[in-house]
């Protein structure tokens, strides 16, 4: 970032906060190793072409979603994105993405607020991660360094484990000038993505087909209340019935 080492030190007040200063070994690679070296509860990755408001809310409210879903692992604030399988595309054909994405948060090409919602994918930036979980979850995977799609495996993954992905809003500043992807790497981007899409279709199609993770949203999205077993309860009372019985025994015994 142009004129960070100049500005960040002025900002590392704390005992634990430290610059990682490294080549350029782009953002899959950066975010793995930076996530390595956090010890805090929950991590934000950012962009650098990004401004987020200046009033820290959107932390605030962050933490807020993470106390009140304690299942919740990936939480972002950009795009919510539905998968899907394009139809009529030949198992040979390299050249096309298989999977379709839609993102909830936008309409005619705006990206709108919305209230929080599960989703299946959230992207970057900003996404914040529970960093324990998603360290138990093997981190960020680095086969799809040097960029692109690492954010889709690592929600899908999420959800296979069992935990949730959320999406909110954060009235972040999108896109000030242009992100060093698309500046220095335009004639990479085309094979990168087609390269990862493939893998998340390897690891994923027939779940996206079959609506999993869908359905694992639904679910989330609509807890079913939990049924009290009556012999619980019965046993419950019986021992509320009982213990002042037993407790008047040993009074008259002694």
């Amino acid at each position: 970032m142009g004129g960070a080492l100049e500005i960040l030190p002025r900002l590392l007040t704390g005992k634990n906060h430290f610059i990682i200063r490294s080549n350029d070994i782009f953002e899959i690679r950066s975010y793995s190793r930076a996530l390595d070296f956090a010890r805090g509860e929950i991590v934000a990755l950012l962009q650098d072409d990004d401004i987020p408001p200046p009033d820290g809310a959107w932390v605030t409210k962050a933490l807020d979603l993470f106390d009140r879903h304690p299942k919740l692992a990936v939480l972002g604030g950009r795009d919510g994105l539905e998968l899907s399988l394009r139809d009529s595309v030949l198992e040979s054909d390299e050249s096309t993405n298989r999977i379709a994405y839609r993102a909830v948060n936008q309409h005619n090409g705006q990206r709108i607020d919305l209230p929080f919602k599960f989703m299946e994918v959230v992207n970057r930036a900003p996404v914040l991660l529970r960093r324990q979980t998603i360290q138990q979850l093997g981190g960020i995977d680095n086969a799809f360094a040097p960029f692109q799609c690492d954010d889709v495996d690592l929600c899908l993954r999420a959800w296979k484990a069992g935990y949730q992905v959320g999406l909110y809003a954060t009235a972040f500043v999108r896109d000030v000038g242009m992100g060093g992807m698309r500046l220095f790497n335009p004639d990479k981007m085309g094979p990168q993505s087609r390269k990862n899409w493939r893998i998340i279709y390897d690891r994923y199609g027939k779940d996206i087909a079959n609506g999993y993770f869908a359905a694992r949203v639904a679910e989330a999205s609509n807890p079913q209340p939990v049924k009290e077993d009556p012999q619980s309860r019965n046993h419950a009372r019986k021992n509320q019935v009982t213990a002042p019985r037993e407790e008047a025994a040993a009074t008259a015994s002694r």
